[in-house]
């Protein structure tokens, strides 16, 4: 075998190695009942790296699902991100699939946050921060805070839910029990979404609407709460 054969040949030999190790990138579109194209997913050698959103009312450009180098199956880490920082639900794993810490951040709020830790069984160890979430409000004029009568206002509840807890969301008006209205979306477990119209016939101006959300956990039924009163003014 000549010198310009061998070469040839291990040439050859490591184009088709290459190739057999090259990773197989593939984008399948996010699309909702009414077939609105709302984001993407992406999926390499068919596992799940990443999801873009085109949606902006969901507040989030994507979530980034990181993976042990040893074990492509498990996932070692999951973020989501808001304008290329780290925001809303991130949940970090064990080798051995248990979970090792979950941290709930305020976009608005650098210091604000909520974050549990786990030992190499999955067991709560410690908790950090305070129990929280966001409500993000639509059609209601900064300003004023007020909106016209037969206007249709959505709350979306962007909330911490540990995946070993039990989350109760719930929206009560003055002088109501406090009720479960709320929507779960259907990309995103730590948001939920309710509609109120606004065609009710009341002396009264202004409405009032006490927020809340009550993280119980699983193990210990130790029970945190945190609760956000929305005030704003029906005009004609």
């Amino acid at each position: 075998m000549t010198s310009r054969t061998y070469l040839l040949i291990l040439t050859l030999l490591l184009l088709f190695i290459s190739c057999r190790e090259r990773s197989v990138i593939q984008k399948r579109p996010i699309v909702t009942n009414k077939n609105i194209h709302t984001g993407d997913s992406i999926l390499e050698n068919n596992l799940l790296t990443k999801i873009i959103f085109f949606d902006s009312s969901l507040f989030i450009d994507s979530i980034v699902y990181t993976r042990f180098s040893n074990n492509s199956k498990s996932i070692k880490a999951i973020n989501t991100y808001r304008k290329g920082k780290k925001a809303f639900e991130n949940i970090e794993y064990n080798e051995n699939a248990t979970i090792k810490s979950y941290q709930f951040l305020d976009v608005d709020c650098e210091n604000c946050f909520y974050k549990r830790e786990y030992d190499n069984s999955g067991n709560l160890i410690t908790t950090n921060g305070e129990y929280l979430f966001e409500c993000n409000v639509d059609k209601i004029d900064i300003k004023t805070l007020s909106v016209k009568k037969g206007t249709t206002i959505t709350l979306k509840l962007f909330y911490a839910n540990p995946p070993d807890c039990k989350v109760l969301t719930y929206v009560r008006f003055a002088g109501n029990q406090k009720t479960d209205v709320f929507y779960q979306n259907e990309q995103l477990r730590f948001l939920k979404t309710v509609a109120i119209d606004n065609n009710f016939d009341e002396k009264k101006e202004w409405r009032q609407i006490e927020i809340g959300s009550e993280i119980k956990d699983i193990k210990t039924n130790k029970i945190d709460t945190c609760g956000k009163s929305l005030l704003y003014k029906v005009t004609k």
